[in-house]
């Protein structure tokens, strides 16, 4: 039985959308690497989405994206940011458009800044231990302080921004 006032269109870009941020925090913990194809299935989303919303403005978009990708150039040729981090974030940016992309930026310096708190509290070591156990040397590289694997950040305030304007569309 269909759901009353559920745009199955929506609703079911909306869980695509969750499922390759998941995919891409979980990957970017595990190996601190986002996968291109995870980012361009993101972005391959992005014109059903637009073809569908009817409110979405494309065209700002892209040029929110354009300035996103320009300024995490330059980060990434200063050795700040990686290269998947700024095609994660471009991509968002895109589909963050110039209404949400300062909360965007914002949860995801939020979101960092937590994961930087956590790896200089004591919980650092035991978590570091149940890694290595768990065979998931990336996050051990996280917990000691020597990586921040910040397409979990920027999955994660994309789901808080832009997840919750899918939601509310579905």
């Amino acid at each position: 039985m269909p759901l009353p006032n559920v745009d199955p269109v929506a609703a079911t870009i909306a869980i695509a959308f969750f499922i390759l941020l998941a995919a891409i925090a979980a990957h970017d913990m595990r190996s601190l690497r986002i996968p291109n194809g995870l980012s361009l299935a993101l972005l391959a989303l992005y014109p059903l989405h637009a073809a569908t919303a009817p409110a979405t403005a494309w065209l700002p978009g892209l040029g929110v994206a354009g300035v996103v990708f320009v300024v995490g150039l330059a980060a990434f040729a200063t050795g700040r940011i990686g290269g998947g981090d700024i095609k994660l974030l471009t991509v968002v940016a895109l589909w963050a458009g110039p209404d949400l992309i300062l909360p965007t930026l914002v949860y995801t310096g939020l979101i960092g800044g937590a994961m930087a708190m956590l790896m200089i509290s004591p919980l650092r070591f035991p978590i570091a231990c149940a890694s290595a156990w768990l065979r998931l040397p990336a996050v051990g590289d996280v917990m000691l302080g020597r990586q921040i694997p910040y397409g979990v950040a920027i999955a994660g305030a994309a789901a808080l921004t832009i997840g919750g304007r899918l939601l509310s569309a579905a």
